[in-house]
């Protein structure tokens, strides 16, 4: 539950790795487990529960990721390949260009609702 006192990114983690073992538990006939013990044990919504024991460990790992993406996109290779060893280049410029693109592409991943590489 977002609401909860010093809730961390963290902590939410943590808890839906929790949420995903107890699913698995469940799945393997432990009979006490149910959606409302584990809303009780994490301290958690049954909506938030319900959200996340349905995910798998792997989508857990993706959403923890975040921030730069680690490979830059072909686009913005070749405009710092374009840049580079010429006289009078700022790297201003260069940084105004990507965020032109950046912003071009957080349009679009807006628009389709999912994520894309800078």
């Amino acid at each position: 539950m977002a609401g909860l006192i010093n809730d961390t990114e963290e902590q939410r983690i943590i808890d839906r790795i929790r949420a995903i073992t107890y699913k698995e538990l469940k799945n393997e006939g432990v009979e006490f487990i149910t959606k409302k013990w584990v809303c009780e044990k994490l301290k958690r919504s049954r909506t938030w529960v319900t959200d996340n024991w349905n995910k798998s460990l792997e989508e857990v790992k993706k959403s923890c990721v975040g921030g730069r993406p680690e490979v830059l996109s072909q686009e913005s290779k070749d405009i710092i390949k374009n840049a580079n060893n010429k006289r009078k280049e700022s790297c201003s410029r260069v940084v105004n260009e990507l965020k032109i693109k950046r912003s071009r592409l957080e349009a679009v991943k807006v628009a389709a609702g999912g994520h894309t590489n800078y």
